[in-house]
């Protein structure tokens, strides 16, 4: 070969190398911009992205004259949601946003009810969840003024003397909300034959799959959708979730036998429930992106020394492995710290776990005694003790 053949050669392999090497720098942009009025200026906000159901603070972005800017990089390559959030005004997770690299979103809207805004994207994904937020914003409207209350509630139960009433009004409140978030579910099942299926769409298939004490025809009705889903989307994580949670045996419910499911500690060796039968067993089902499941972590030791007799702790994590493995470092956990790395479609849907943390008690022979959920300081601590208290006062009569 010629000296210039060679060199025209190793030219054009270099630009075939250059046009395979991708520009991650530029990819990876993302671009949130906001025109928001009656919003107050210096109100923080941030963006909160979800890889699958794992959920991470991205950006801080602060309200400057009715404008709202992020500029962030994501590490997530393929479309998937996030949030806005501010839990100190009532900023709890609602289906808001698609993102992905190289997107740009435009907000606009009137006061602090974000159910409200219009969300403008060139995420394909977005077209759906438009669809999806304007069958729900009457429902998701009334869960975000719930909300406002139960934030306003909860920072007046910390300085209340008597703290009786305020804590039912906040039971009464959370019921409520929960009562309008299962009717946003029945929502979109229109939609969900109409639609075509992307990520928005399986993501609200996802959230209808964990509906509690599913009725036979809803059962059949949601198989069907699914139905809708190509081999690839069924082999996704949610694809995967949706067939799990469809085609579980109905979870655990208080009396009944735990499953026998095995587990897996930090070396990668099997675990099971069973082996450790013979004490109370308290489940703390967790991720290292719940705060609340963080802040608990001090509490779940002084339960463990007050009650070392007669109760162990098993934390069981939804985290992918490598979170996992960072978080039980950073914080410490050590004892009993399992996972069966599926995420929320294995020992989560078979015990019906639809958020954390949630903690389950068992008797010493292994039937589910007593669920939790949620977490605020002495709630758990009362939890446990009434309990156990009370099973052995039924035992004993």
């Amino acid at each position: 070969m010629t000296k210039r053949k060679k060199s025209i050669l190793m030219a054009v392999l270099m630009m075939v190398a250059m046009s395979l090497t991708p520009c991650k720098a530029q990819e990876a942009n993302v671009s949130i911009k906001g025109k928001l009025t009656n919003v107050p200026d210096s109100l923080y906000l941030y963006i909160v992205e979800f890889d699958n159901q794992r959920g991470s603070t991205t950006a801080r972005g602060v309200m400057a004259k009715g404008e709202l800017s992020f500029e962030f990089k994501t590490r997530i390559n393929t479309p998937h949601l996030a949030t806005i959030r501010n839990h100190e005004i009532g900023f709890k997770p609602l289906h808001l946003m698609w993102i992905e690299p190289g997107t740009q979103v435009r907000i606009t809207g009137d006061g602090l009810d974000y159910s409200t805004w219009k969300i403008e994207s060139n995420v394909k994904a977005q077209q759906n969840e438009n669809r999806f937020r304007e069958a729900t914003q009457k429902e998701e409207s009334k869960r975000h003024q719930l909300n406002m209350e139960i934030c306003r509630l909860e920072e007046l139960y910390g300085k209340a003397q008597d703290q009786r009433e305020i804590k039912q009004k906040l039971i009464e409140l959370s019921k409520q909300s929960d009562s309008i978030f299962y009717t946003t579910k029945e929502r979109v099942l229109p939609l969900l034959e109409e639609l075509p299926v992307d990520e928005a769409w399986m993501l609200r298939l996802f959230d209808n799959s964990q509906t509690k004490e599913m009725s036979p025809h809803r059962r059949k009705n949601l198989i069907a959708l699914s139905q809708r889903m190509s081999e690839e989307q069924k082999s996704s994580y949610f694809g995967r979730a949706i067939i799990t949670n469809l085609n579980l045996p109905q979870s655990v419910t208080i009396g009944q036998e735990i499953p026998n499911i095995v587990l897996k500690d930090t070396l990668g060796n099997p675990h099971r429930l069973q082996e450790l039968q013979g004490k109370y067993l308290l489940l703390d089902f967790w991720s290292s992106a719940c705060a609340p499941c963080i802040k608990s972590l001090p509490e779940l030791k002084e339960i463990a020394e007050a009650f070392k007799d007669n109760l162990t702790i098993v934390s069981i994590s939804s985290d992918p492995e490598t979170a996992w493995k960072r978080a039980s470092r950073k914080y410490s956990l050590t004892g009993y710290n399992w996972n069966d790395l599926q995420g929320s479609n294995g020992i989560f849907a078979q015990f019906g776990i639809e958020g954390t943390p949630t903690y389950l008690l068992l008797s010493p022979d292994g039937k589910l005694i007593g669920k939790e959920t949620g977490y605020k300081y002495g709630f758990l601590f009362k939890f446990v003790k009434e309990t156990i208290a009370g099973l052995k006062k039924v035992r004993k009569e």
